[in-house]
């Protein structure tokens, strides 16, 4: 017998109070896509050197254009806000906080590095070849290896 007073109780209560009800559960979804914006919009990345803090963003702005937030990942970041995104025995991928500038530098001899190195940038970024070609993008590679002599340097190979 409670159940049912219970259950008519709660009819007459939402049937009274369905604008409040409705009102406040569009504030609690408009709080909830708030949210959600301010944490996936790209933050800037700070070019100031001496006050560097990494961004905890998903995205983060780079040359006006949004990519992943490599500073989360598995990245090696100095005080400077200069990063190692990715580093094998083929290749590097760093990135200069002060003019916003991605280097990648081909440490291996077989000519599909530089290929590999170019994919996993896209890849580690999260965007398209069009978006990567808006970057400040310099690839180096040494001729014979010599990390002493002066780099070849050129652009991703797709934005040519």
């Amino acid at each position: 017998m409670w159940a049912l007073r219970y259950n008519l109780f709660m009819k007459e209560f939402i049937f009274k109070y369905r604008k409040i009800l409705i009102l406040i559960l569009g504030i609690f979804i408009v709080i909830i896509f708030v949210f959600i914006y301010l944490n996936s919009r790209g933050q800037n990345v700070s070019t100031d050197q001496n006050n560097f803090k990494a961004p905890t963003g998903v995205k983060v702005n780079v040359n006006n254009q949004t990519v992943n937030n490599f500073y989360k990942s598995d990245t090696f970041t100095y005080p400077t806000g200069n990063a190692v995104i990715d580093e094998n025995p083929y290749y590097q991928i760093a990135y200069t906080s002060n003019n916003q500038e991605f280097l990648i530098t081909i440490l291996s001899s077989d000519p599909n590095s530089q290929n590999l190195a170019e994919q996993d940038f896209v890849s580690k970024l999260s965007i398209s070849q069009s978006t990567a070609c808006k970057l400040n993008v310099e690839v180096r590679s040494y001729s014979n290896l010599n990390i002493t002599s002066s780099p070849n340097l050129s652009k991703l190979s797709f934005c040519k």
